[in-house]
């Protein structure tokens, strides 16, 4: 927190208020995105219900506004190798669809006016769901027409407010909006994006992961257990799913933890459940600021003991088969995933002398040109350099683990090489010599998610690159390499025609997938 900050500003955020209060919050949400129109960013209309339910606000003094209608079907939140629940709300979102500019401004004045009317028992939480930038920037709108909104303009709607405020922000580096004005919940620290929720093969099941481990630990304190995929060896495999207590079937009555947890306690529970699911989601820290140690904390959830908070009763379907769970692709092109990892990049038992040189090889090229060490490429990068230089204990790796590695490394360079053949099919061939491959100085930048997510609104659907390697971890160096030549290209809009049929050349072109 700043030094400058008032001593009034230092008391109210000290104040903890208990957890079975009765007085409801007044809520002022804005889910940012209006891509949801285009097919896209669902899963961020999901987070927005997800949070409504969990919050339990003051229906008559609160207000959701969405630029654009999120119903589509019902919401599902969970990964994709676990039971997912259900989430069919009523109506409850104010649908103002007018340039992003003006929904901008009807946010700020719902804030504004909200806080201007709180008493000192009041709780205002403040919602934020959509996409991120460096520096406090909340983006409001899509590519084609967009605003941003900023920490200061915000801070100035609370100040002077007689009341409790919270900040629950999803989006990316949404740890820059720290303030002395509230309590923030963020999904990342200031230097990071969002965590993923791997895509499942009906498409309904992407990102969120903040929400759905504040929803998981929010159970957790009434001893309930939430949806939990099991955790993966080392080999990539994963167990059969934790028994949990969601669903219309189950009789677990939820009572309440006592003493409850800190909020430092409850930002440990979150990364060690992520953690324990098999280093899946493992490059974001979840962080709330504050965070006394000691005190229990105060997130403005209503009670699950009530029984108008029965979310443990909402229903639940199955787990995805195992084909779904790496079905990142929503091009039509139904032969990419099969030709990017199939058989011959399944890790054999033992690799051939010649295997082995390549391996060598293909390690010092990744060490040459290091990928950022991120939780993505740690184990990586660890491994390629155990090949080449062992532990220093003399542990060489196993030849399973050896096969692993070969079999990864021969699956990104694959796609690199699949990359570039749509990048030349799209006609982008003296930007990837200006730029240069994927393989060599682009190898070391940022994998640039939210460019991602500009390319793919455009129909450079660079989706198709992303594919969950052997150590766990999806692979996207291809794909932001991708994503940085569409960029240098002028940001073109590619029609759906024209993307299938580059696709269709560059795989007719790379050949088997044995052809490494």
């Amino acid at each position: 927190m700043s030094t400058k900050s008032s001593s009034s500003s230092r008391s109210k955020l000290s104040r903890f208020i208990p957890s079975n209060f009765c007085h409801y919050p007044v809520v002022c949400g804005l889910l940012g995105t209006t891509r949801i129109k285009y097919g896209s960013d669902f899963w961020m209309g999901t987070d927005f219900v997800v949070l409504r339910e969990l919050i339990g606000a003051h229906e008559d003094r609160s207000i959701w506004l969405c630029g654009t209608p999120i119903r589509k079907d019902s919401f599902l939140l969970g990964d994709p190798a676990c039971d997912r629940i259900v989430f069919v709300p009523p109506p409850f979102e104010a649908v103002y669809e007018e340039p992003p500019i003006r929904l901008r401004t009807r946010y700020l004045l719902e804030v504004g006016t909200r806080a201007a009317t709180l008493s000192r028992k009041d709780i205002l939480v403040l919602v934020l769901v959509g996409h991120g930038e460096r520096d406090g920037v909340f983006i409001i709108g899509d590519d084609n027409q967009e605003c941003k909104l900023r920490k200061p303009e915000l801070e100035e709607c609370v100040r002077g407010t007689k009341g409790t405020i919270w900040l629950i922000n999803t989006a990316c580096h949404s740890r820059e909006w720290e303030s002395p004005h509230w309590f923030l919940l963020p999904a990342t620290e200031a230097d990071q994006e969002v965590q993923s929720i791997a895509v499942s093969g009906s498409d309904k099941v992407r990102r969120g992961f903040f929400v759905n481990a504040l929803l998981a630990e929010y159970a957790n304190e009434f001893n309930l257990t939430a949806p939990c995929p099991a955790s993966v060896d080392e080999h990539g495999h994963r167990g059969q799913q934790r028994p949990h207590d969601f669903g219309p079937d189950k009789s677990v009555r939820p009572s309440c933890s006592s003493p409850k947890r800190s909020l430092h306690d409850v930002c440990e529970w979150h990364n060690h459940w992520r953690d324990h699911i098999g280093r899946v989601y493992t490059s974001a820290n979840v962080c709330f600021r504050p965070c006394p140690v000691s005190k229990p904390n105060s997130i403005p959830f209503r009670s699950l003991e009530f029984q108008t908070a029965a979310l443990h009763r909402f229903q639940c379907i199955p787990p995805s088969t195992p084909g779904d769970e790496t079905s990142y692709s929503s091009v039509n092109v139904k032969s990419v995933g099969l030709s990017l990892a199939h058989s011959s990049m399944q890790p054999t038992s033992k690799l051939s002398p010649e295997d082995e040189m390549q391996l060598t090889s293909l390690a010092q090229d990744l060490l040459w040109f290091r990928p950022i060490q991120t939780a993505t490429e740690t184990e990586t990068i660890i491994r390629c350099c155990r090949v080449l230089r062992g532990d220093g204990a003399g542990n060489p790796l196993s030849e399973a683990e050896r096969c692993s590695l070969f079999s990864e490394l021969k699956s990104r360079k694959r796609c690199q090489e699949f990359a570039v053949a749509i990048a030349k099919n799209l006609g982008w061939g003296d930007i990837i010599d200006k730029l240069g491959r994927p393989n060599g100085e682009q190898a070391r930048l940022s994998v640039m998610l939210g460019l991602q997510r500009k390319a793919e609104a455009n129909g450079c659907l660079v989706n198709v690159l992303i594919r969950r390697e052997h150590s766990i971890r999806p692979y996207m160096g291809a794909a932001g390499w991708l994503a940085r030549i569409w960029e240098a290209a002028g940001h073109p809009s590619i029609a759906s025609p024209d993307w299938e049929l580059a696709v269709g050349q560059s795989l007719h072109q790379l050949g088997p997938s044995n052809s490494f």
